[in-house]
């Protein structure tokens, strides 16, 4: 086992997070690229002195914990890379106890791999984690979503003063999903304040009944999360935000909870096809191996 120091991430440690990507990237493409502004991005919108951990060998950081707590869930979720040069040395095995330290074993811990990092599936199957839910990564080339028009139905863009109502709905879609974040009004404010997003809000009689928040990159679009009103579903309302939001668009990517046939349905019937598969693994609080 590697002699390595678990610490907190610090703000001066972002350099090194990077360069750690970097190698690791080159040894093991299923991990990804991550740049500095995205790190910087990505840290900016967490908590990273209370939720990251580093593992350092010598002067090179080996090892990584990114985590939140979602206690309304009673779980942590967790991703754990380590250096495919460090690997097989225990610093996975020294993350993960962090993790479960960060709660003091009184949450359960979470994680989602896509089907590509065999290596970590087989890592925390053998932590005692247990495959929970499988989620789709979904595509659609050129896509043109064809939508019959709905009486009284108005698309508009999101407002400020949506904030609420656009909490309210997301919460009532997503509650008692495996990766259901409940949204505050600050949390929801952030969506429709990122440069990055755009949130299309349907109304019917002056009423929010459905929106669709997704995110344009160039010529693709990636649909984040499409939701409509319990009572107001099946009534082609999905359809409307779907063709509204992709109309400009030459391809578009999406992820969807794989058992949730209504959703998966839909986006078949909008040309989208699976793309990948992710897992999502759980582990109850205070296991011992």
């Amino acid at each position: 086992m590697t002699a390595v120091d678990i610490r907190p991430y610090r703000e001066r440690d972002a350099e090194a997070v990077v360069r750690m990507y970097a190698q690791a990237y080159e040894s093991d493409r299923t991990l990804g690229k991550i740049s500095a502004s995205d790190w910087a991005r990505y840290a900016a919108a967490s908590d990273p002195a209370s939720a990251f951990r580093l593992a350092w060998a010598g002067d090179h950081v080996a090892g990584l914990l990114t985590s939140s707590r979602r206690a309304e869930q009673g779980l942590r979720h967790i991703r754990i890379v380590v250096d495919p040069a460090e690997r097989r040395r225990g610093i996975g095995d020294a993350l993960l106890a962090a993790a479960a330290q960060l709660d003091g074993g009184a949450l359960s811990l979470q994680t989602l791999c896509p089907g590509t990092w065999t290596a970590a599936r087989a890592f925390y199957e053998h932590a005692g984690f247990r495959l929970v839910e499988e989620e789709l990564s979904m595509r659609a080339e050129a896509p043109r979503v064809e939508a019959r028009d709905v009486a009284g139905l108005l698309l508009r863009p999101a407002e400020d003063g949506d904030v609420a109502h656009l909490a309210a709905l997301h919460n009532e879609a997503y509650e008692g999903t495996r990766s259901f974040v409940r949204y505050d009004d600050a949390r929801m404010r952030a969506v429709l304040s990122d440069d990055d997003a755009r949130v299309l809000v349907a109304t019917r009689d002056g009423a929010i009944v459905g929106y669709c928040h997704y995110e344009p990159s160039g010529v693709t679009v990636h649909v984040e999360s499409l939701v409509t009103a319990g009572a107001t579903r099946r009534r082609g309302i999905g359809r409307r935000l779907m063709a509204a939001s992709l109309a400009d668009a030459a391809r578009a990517t999406l992820t969807v909870d794989a058992d949730n046939e209504a959703a998966v349905g839909l986006y078949r019937a909008l040309g989208f096809v699976e793309s990948g598969r992710s897992f999502r693994y759980a582990r109850p609080a205070e296991v011992r191996r």
